[in-house]
């Protein structure tokens, strides 16, 4: 099992290219700044998306300037998903709710931390295979 623990970290690291986490539900105002950055630095040229929750056609689609920064305006009230993707490896997603009025705890900003691990590679496929460290050659499916 601890040999197959790295395979797996590798395979979800490589899907999702940022910081491993569940995505929870954020409430931004509806004039939003995103910013892509790694080690600090800004990275241009990164594709930001806002797609509705239950749609595949984004309302909201910029490239990241030489800061790093998107400024999005004007989002309706709703639940949307927010993605951030270079060339389709994606730096990050958070799922969003735009709030009518927004209050003290509502975001204004979001960060994206591209991170060393991002390996590039857009999918994970096959069979893993291989055997349980400590027992009579059980094969791992």
């Amino acid at each position: 099992m601890l040999r197959l623990f790295p395979l797996l970290l590798f395979a979800v690291q490589s899907a999702f290219g940022c910081e491993v986490r569940s995505l929870e539900l954020r409430k931004v105002s509806p004039d939003l700044t995103v910013v892509v950055t790694h080690h600090g630095k800004p990275i241009p040229e990164i594709k930001v998306q806002v797609v509705p929750k239950k749609s595949i056609e984004p309302v909201f689609t910029a490239i990241t300037d030489g800061h790093g920064t998107v400024h999005i305006q004007g989002l309706i009230e709703g639940q949307y998903y927010l993605t951030a993707s270079h060339e389709d490896f994606e730096a990050g997603k958070e799922w969003i709710e735009v709030v009518a009025v927004p209050d003290a705890k509502t975001q204004r900003r979001l960060d994206f931390q591209w991170a060393d691990w991002s390996y590039e590679t857009s999918r994970v496929a096959g069979t893993l295979t291989g055997l349980i460290p400590g027992n009579t050659g059980n094969k791992t499916n």
